[in-house]
């Protein structure tokens, strides 16, 4: 029961997130992907001209400054204000499920689809 809902919900996220991928839109605020030209599958996600990395599972907060994406088994944030990227794995690396984001806070919480307890990562360093 449990392997059938984890292949219902991965398939839903995977459908979901296609159609975010491939949408008119694209991620907004100045984000956009693009096919990887390496690889037959995968995008790259950039801002503006700066490409940031692959981008498997991805979040542009709602203000767009900070982006989040899994970038070949490292979880990455992207401050916009800055330039910087920082790898924000904590431990064992897991294909992110959810971003909530709350900047006034400062954190964005995330959880996985594996067995990984949910992260609370820091925007600040």
């Amino acid at each position: 029961m449990r392997f059938t809902f984890c292949t219902i919900a991965l398939a839903v996220a995977l459908l979901t997130g296609s159609c975010a991928l491939l949408g008119p839109r694209g991620p907004g605020h100045g984000y956009r992907l693009e096919r990887n030209a390496d690889k037959a599958k995968g995008y790259d996600l950039y801002f503006g001209e700066k490409r940031l990395g692959s981008a498997g599972q991805y979040s542009v907060s709602p203000s767009g400054r900070y982006a989040m994406f899994d970038d070949t088994g490292k979880l990455r944030l992207f401050d916009s204000n800055s330039g910087a990227i920082r790898d924000v794995t904590d431990g064992t690396f897991a294909v992110p499920w959810t971003f909530a984001w709350d900047e006034a806070a400062g954190v964005v919480d995330v959880t996985y689809y594996q067995s990984h307890d949910p992260s609370k990562i820091s925007l600040r360093r």
